[in-house]
């Protein structure tokens, strides 16, 4: 039986704009390894969301198998949809981001994403017009509890997680307030090899999707 690859984020794993599937870095690098593909990974999600996923999968991991999270920026903030709450009816109703895997959570659908270097580089929630997300932003944000949300949900993915495991990040930003050693990081790693689809987006193109899975292959010999 195959070892399983297990890919935990955001659109940073996924083939965002590319021709097909097998560009993507996460299936270059199954099929270098010869283990089959479990991609969990979600366009926009939270670090909670991405925690939530480790989580239910643990009793899954086998110890031959590899876990791949890349956690997203900490200032992301999906909400767990709760049946009986008429606002969130509505708000999946209006065209929420939805994301199931167990449970069912919800986050703004943001129609204005900057996916340029200015809008990843400061990447933080604001009032867009949207009551519920807007309520939550002005009333109960806080970055200092994201990022130390984002810290258990880390230091718990590397104590729980059964099998071999690599932890990417979004930026170097995006863990200035955590102590790690050579970190890989996401917007770094674009821009050093520049390896962009353009200026106004920063996803990897094919050959970024290349680069990547030789370096995250190299992290596996």
């Amino acid at each position: 039986m195959k070892s399983k690859l297990w890919i935990y984020g955001a659109s940073n794993c996924l083939p965002w704009k590319l021709d097909s599937d097998g560009q993507c870095w996460t299936n270059i690098l199954s099929k270098k390894l010869d283990m089959n593909l479990i991609n969990r990974a979600r366009e926009g999600c939270d670090n909670l969301y991405i925690y939530h996923c480790i989580i239910s999968d643990i009793p899954h991991h086998a110890p031959d198998d590899w876990a791949v999270v890349f956690w997203t920026h900490p200032n992301r903030k999906s909400f767990v949809y709760d049946p009986d709450n008429p606002l969130h009816d509505n708000e999946i109703k209006n065209g929420a981001l939805v994301y199931k895997h167990n449970q069912i959570f919800f986050r703004s659908n943001n129609p204005k994403a900057n996916n340029s270097l200015a809008g990843w580089a400061a990447l933080r929630p604001m009032s867009r017009g949207n009551k519920f997300f807007d309520t939550w932003f002005m009333n109960y944000f806080s970055e200092h509890e994201q990022r130390l949300s984002m810290m258990s949900y880390v230091d718990s993915g590397w104590a729980k997680i059964p099998c071999k495991k690599t932890f990417g990040y979004f930026s170097q930003e995006s863990i200035s307030h955590m102590k790690l050693n050579d970190p890989l990081c996401f917007l770094e790693f674009v821009l050093n090899t520049q390896s962009q689809i353009s200026d106004q987006d920063l996803h990897l193109s094919a050959k970024g999707h290349e680069l990547l899975a030789d370096i995250l292959l190299s992290f596996q010999q």
